[in-house]
Order: structure tokens, then sequence, then C-alpha cells
């Protein structure tokens, strides 16, 4: 019983949807930063989810295996 729970916060967890200012915050970059590394086709940032018409959101995981994938050895 207690792994299940385990397993069902851990997917929560991986789940969490973040904002600009949140995913800009994780990668520690400005906005316009940001802007240039999401028209970087060589830079295969995470493709956004559209919320609304005007507000993208990211998932978490999707950004933290983006940047770990981008870590220099």
């Amino acid at each position: 019983m207690k792994s299940q729970k385990k397993d069902r916060e851990h997917d929560v967890e991986t789940d969490v949807l973040l904002t600009v200012r949140d995913v800009q915050r994780l990668l520690r970059i400005s906005n316009p930063t940001l802007s240039r590394i999401r028209a970087d086709k060589n830079a295969d940032f995470p493709k956004p989810i559209a919320v609304t018409t005007k507000a993208v959101r990211w998932k978490r995981a999707d950004v933290e295996d983006w940047l770990e994938r981008r870590k220099v050895d």
C-alpha cells in the first residue's frame, strides 16, 4: 500500500505545470533568454502546453529532463 501512495505522490510532482516565470526561475534565465531558447530549433526545448490562448505551461519533468541533457560532463 505504501509504495502505491509514494508512486502517486511522485506522479503528481512530475506532472506539475510551470509558468513562464517558473521556468525562468528554474533555469535561472531572463525572459529574453527563454524566448531565444524556445525559438532555437537546435535547443530541443520542450513544447509548451497551451492552457488558454495567451498562457502556456510546461511539465516540470520535461524541463528538468531537458536541463539534465544539456549538462556537460
